[in-house]
């Protein structure tokens, strides 16, 4: 994967406002040199801001994945309270690029968040069901 090159602007007697330059990297999940590459892909762009497949009903415990004792292997369960058989998991290695752009955006004190469909949807009964209830663990 070819390390992408950060755009500077160029000035300009008129200055408009920043555009927006997103970068969207195609990865394969618990692949090492889509981890690395990602990595180095981070390290080269300095974002600003990373997004992450992953469930936003977990944003809250996204901080622990900075934790120093937090080493993966290491997996998010989302779980239907009173029903535990509706589950769905999210594993995280090392060599996971997830766990690569959380942990780089995390310990370089950058916003990262998690987007998808939220699991409490996923895991509803029912599209009308207004409790959504649903647990992070």
């Amino acid at each position: 994967m070819p390390t992408p090159t950060p755009q500077s602007p160029t000035p300009s007697s008129n200055p408009q406002p920043l555009t927006p330059n997103p970068y969207v990297f195609g990865i394969r999940h618990h692949g090492p040199g889509s981890a690395r590459s990602l990595r180095q892909a981070l390290a080269t762009l300095k974002p600003d801001v990373i997004l992450v497949e992953g469930p936003p009903d977990a944003e809250a415990v996204l901080s622990l994945l900075a934790h120093a004792e937090m080493q993966p292997p290491v997996a998010l369960l989302i779980y239907v309270p009173d029903d535990p058989k509706r589950a769905v998991y999210y594993p995280f290695a090392v060599f996971s690029p997830e766990w690569q752009a959380i942990h780089y955006g995390l310990t370089n004190n950058l916003t990262v968040r998690f987007m998808d469909l939220p699991q409490a949807y996923q895991l509803a009964e029912a599209p009308s069901d207004p409790t959504l209830n649903c647990r992070v663990s």
